[in-house]
């Protein structure tokens, strides 16, 4: 058996998507950059908004969810950011990033359940009130 290489082991969390090895490559620890001067949970929110607006894959989105609920955000709070992007950015790509926000946090320990069920729901509805 040949030892693994170095490169392959880091490969390995790449494909793995391994959001603790991603932080350490990019430099990207849940701590504010310096000189920014918004706390760990409002540079985590932050980064949530701009993933949601850049149309981010699952795995970003649920690494940054993560940073933020354990910087102290809470789901209330994680799913204020998805809303308040509405008007700015349109419905369907924040029903999307809930959606892909909600599969990446349905194992995560601290996520109550309906917040991922409320989060992946199907198709919004509206309701007609067209006289009949």
């Amino acid at each position: 058996m040949t030892p693994t290489l170095e490169h392959e082991r880091r490969l390995h969390l790449v494909a793995l998507a391994d959001p603790s090895f991603a932080r350490t490559v990019l430099g990207m620890e849940p701590a504010s950059p310096t000189g920014c001067r918004l706390d760990p949970f409002e540079a985590s929110l932050v980064r949530l908004a701009a993933l949601v607006a850049a149309g981010a894959a699952e795995v970003s989105l649920g690494s940054e969810a993560e940073i933020a609920l354990a910087a102290g955000a809470t789901t209330e709070q994680i799913a204020g950011v998805l809303i308040s992007l509405v008007p700015v950015i349109g419905l369907a790509p924040v029903r999307k990033a809930a959606s892909k926000t909600a599969q990446a946090l349905a194992s995560h320990p601290g996520v109550q359940r309906n917040f991922v069920q409320i989060l992946s729901a199907g198709p919004i509805r509206v309701a007609s009130t067209s006289p009949t």
